[in-house]
This record gives structure tokens, C-alpha cells and sequence, in this order.
């Protein structure tokens, strides 16, 4: 089946360079169709399936790294309220520790004023 088409085509092809550059080549063009052609044809047999399983791969692990990302991004969110707890509480102590400190300074100092008189 190729064999006469190919016979065709050939003494076509070897006299017929083009000479302008929209003029058209046919030999070069029906080349370039079965090149192309057998080049799918096997890019679709053994690339393809390749390719496609590494997409789907990284596509999975994309998917695990956001789930992941999302459950630290939580915890963090988490740990971030559990602190502000615990520095409001400190606040509240220091500042309960200052009043005593305030409370027994002034009681202190009326002490030493009776004390004096």
C-alpha cells in the first residue's frame, strides 16, 4: 500500500525544489505528515501513559502536601490561641502582683509613719 504511493511520490520530490517561499513542496509536505503521524503514534504508545502517571502523581502528592499544610496551618492556629491565653493570664498575674506589691508598700509605709509620730 505504501510501496506505490512512495513510488509516486519520489521522482516528484527530487526535481521539484520550490522557488519562492510560499510556494509549496508536496513531497516535503506528505513526508512531514508521515513523520508526524508515526511520531504521535508512538509518543501516544510509550510517553503518554508515562507522562500522565507522573502528572497524576505530583497531582496526589500536591494534594497530601495541602491536606498536611492545612492541618499544621490548625494546630498552629491553635497553639497561637492557647498562647495568647497564657500571656493574658500572665498579664493578669503581673499586674495582680503589682497591686499587692502597691498594697503592701503603702500599708507598709503608714506602718513606719506611726511608727515615726
Amino acid at each position: 500500500m505504501m510501496l506505490p504511493l512512495l513510488a509516486a511520490v519520489a521522482p516528484a520530490a527530487q526535481g521539484a525544489e520550490p522557488r519562492g517561499p510560499f510556494e509549496v513542496n508536496f513531497g516535503l509536505f506528505f513526508w512531514t505528515w508521515v513523520v508526524f503521524i508515526m511520531l504521535f503514534f508512538v509518543l501516544k504508545r510509550f510517553a503518554w501513559p508515562a507522562i500522565l502517571r507522573a502528572t497524576e502523581e505530583r497531582e496526589r502528592k500536591i494534594a497530601r502536601q495541602l491536606h498536611e499544610a492545612e492541618r499544621l496551618n490548625a494546630e498552629a492556629q491553635a497553639l497561637l490561641e492557647e498562647h495568647r491565653k497564657l500571656l493574658s493570664g500572665a498579664r493578669h498575674d503581673a499586674h495582680q502582683l503589682l497591686q499587692d506589691a502597691k498594697a503592701a508598700a503603702e500599708k507598709e509605709r503608714e506602718q513606719i509613719l506611726t511608727r515615726t509620730r
